[in-house]
């Protein structure tokens, strides 16, 4: 039987084996981190001061927690691989047993993630985390489905089996990251989502444009084509993009490079519209809350279909706080190495 633990300062103990916790930012790492961004793949390192048998890996937020995992490995130490998918302040510790040297346990370990993810956001309606293989429903190489993983099931599907766009796998899509590359013809709607006009609204799209075209980005009417939407955003065969709103019409129109990662942002008030590329913001200006909302479409609208290579995709039905807009497009640009 194990004896009563005693925990010494910095790490737990037990019969005869103390027991500490370092986390690194790779496998090989020897500097040992304390912070990192959502989902970044962490190692966290457990060591003895005895061989033991088991090692079981706990985090949590105070909210939320991980499945506790059990590792059998008869060593002085192991090492755990963990994508981060909590936020907030993570509390990490292992707890080691052994027949022969009893229980050691680790002291908490503070973590600090420093990105945000979608989910954790109030308001969130929509999440295509295009980096991450469930996300995709194929069919061949082609994309029937992009499944939205805020909870809500708002999955952006091809209404047809000739609107399909092409699946990028890695490492040819945006960053070497999975990918969705649109064409003429092809699109994804999201049925029924209609952005909120009384609260405000938010969409994210990381985007990489391919070849010059006229061509919508997002659009909110009934059908793909249609000219009574709330919302759009557009590519111009110009070389350039502008947003449209159903009262306030076109903005003015800002320059774009083929090949090159962009992050747009469009965040909606009642009576207010504001649009950012790349973490620049273009334009503040009045706009109203008329305008068809009935779905929610990607790349069409009246204008066409863009030539555009597809990554993340965000959509609030909030206007979301300074400090979550910031995380946010912290996360996602770093993701996608936009600059």
């Amino acid at each position: 039987m194990p004896s009563i633990l005693t925990r010494p300062s910095g790490v737990g103990g037990g019969a005869g084996a103390t027991l500490g916790i370092s986390v690194y930012s790779d496998a090989g790492a020897t500097i040992p981190i304390t912070s990192s961004d959502f989902a970044t793949t962490i190692y966290i390192k457990a060591t003895s001061s005895a061989t033991q048998e088991n090692y079981t890996l706990f985090i949590d937020n105070g909210v939320d927690s991980i499945v506790p995992v059990t590792a059998i490995d008869a060593r002085a130490s192991h090492t755990f691989e963990y994508t981060i998918d909590l936020s907030g302040t993570l509390n990490i510790y292992v707890i080691a047993s052994d027949n022969t040297n009893g229980i050691a346990d680790s002291e908490p370990f503070e973590f600090t993630v420093t990105g945000v993810y979608p989910p954790s956001i109030t308001g969130n309606v929509l999440w295509v985390d295009a980096a991450i293989a469930p996300t995709y429903v194929l069919n061949g190489s082609f994309v029937q489905q992009l499944n939205d993983i805020s909870g809500l099931s708002n999955h952006l599907s091809a209404p047809a089996v000739g609107n399909q766009p092409l699946y990028l796998n890695v490492p040819n899509g945006i960053n070497s990251l999975r990918s969705t590359q649109f064409t003429s013809g092809k699109y994804l709607k999201s049925t029924g989502l209609a952005l909120d006009i009384i609260t405000g609204n938010s969409l994210w799209a990381v985007v990489k444009f391919n070849t010059s075209a006229n061509g919508a980005l997002f659009s909110t009417d009934t059908t793909a084509t249609g000219a009574t939407g709330y919302l759009a955003l557009e590519q111009q065969s110009s070389g350039n993009v502008r947003v449209f709103s159903n009262i306030g019409g076109y903005s003015s129109s800002y320059p774009v490079s083929l090949g090159t990662n962009y992050l747009f942002e469009i965040h909606n008030t009642p009576t207010s519209q504001r649009f950012y590329i790349n973490g620049v913001l273009m334009f503040t200006r009045a706009i109203g809350t008329s305008g068809n909302r009935s779905n929610l479409w990607v790349n069409t609208g009246f204008a066409g279909q863009a030539f555009a290579t597809w990554g993340d995709i965000a959509v609030f039905n909030t206007v979301i706080s300074p400090t979550n807009e910031t995380d946010l497009r912290s996360y996602l640009m770093t993701k996608w190495n936009i600059v």
